[in-house]
C-alpha cells in the first residue's frame, strides 16, 4: 500500500487494520477462483495467479489497483482511501521462488518510484486512463516505454 504509515498516524492503528482488511477484500474481489492472495508482511500483499499468461496477469494487476483506488472506509465524515503500487511478473523456468519474489519486489519499487498507484510488469508500466473501475478484463491502458518502470521490464533471469 502507498503511504500506509500516514493512515496509522492520522486515524490510528484500528483504522489501519480496517484499511488492511479493505485492501485484502478489494484484492480478493479482483481475483479468479484459484488465485491465491496473502498478506506478505506489514502493508504488503502477494498474489499468486496460476495458469495465466502475461495479458491475464496485467489485467488482474490493473483490476486490483483500480478496485483498491476506488474503495474506502468511512471514519466520521472522512473517507479513508489508499492506493497500491504493484509489481507483477511471470515465473521463469528454473528460477527459485525467492528469485520470483525479488523480481516482483523490484517492480513494486519501480511503481513506487514512478509515482505510486500504478502497475509495473516485466513488459513496462501500465497506465490507466479510466475515471473509475472498469468491469471485466478489458482495461483501457497504454504501455509506454518508460515513465518510472525499467525500460523493457526486468529480465526474468537477471541478465
Amino acid at each position: 500500500m502507498d503511504h500506509f504509515k500516514d493512515v496509522n498516524d492520522t486515524f490510528g492503528h484500528r483504522a489501519g487494520d480496517d484499511v488492511l482488511r479493505m485492501v485484502g477484500q478489494s484484492l480478493a474481489n479482483a481475483l479468479r477462483r484459484g488465485d491465491i492472495p496473502m498478506r506478505w508482511g506489514g502493508e504488503e500483499f502477494l498474489v499468486l495467479v496460476p495458469g495465466t499468461d502475461q495479458a491475464g496477469l496485467q489485467a488482474t494487476a490493473e483490476r486490483a489497483r483500480m478496485l483498491v483506488e476506488n474503495s474506502w472506509i468511512q471514519k466520521g465524515d472522512v473517507q479513508v482511501r489508499v492506493t497500491v503500487s504493484i509489481g507483477a511478473t511471470m515465473a521463469a523456468a528454473a528460477e527459485t521462488a525467492q528469485d520470483l519474489v525479488d523480481r516482483a519486489d523490484q517492480l513494486m519499487y519501480a511503481s513506487k518510484s514512478g509515482g505510486r498507484n500504478r502497475v509495473c510488469t516485466d513488459t513496462g508500466e501500465l497506465t490507466s486512463d479510466a475515471d473509475r473501475p472498469v468491469l471485466g478484463t478489458a482495461a483501457p491502458w497504454e504501455m509506454p516505454e518508460l515513465n518510472g518502470c525499467p525500460p523493457g521490464g526486468v529480465d526474468p533471469l537477471g541478465r
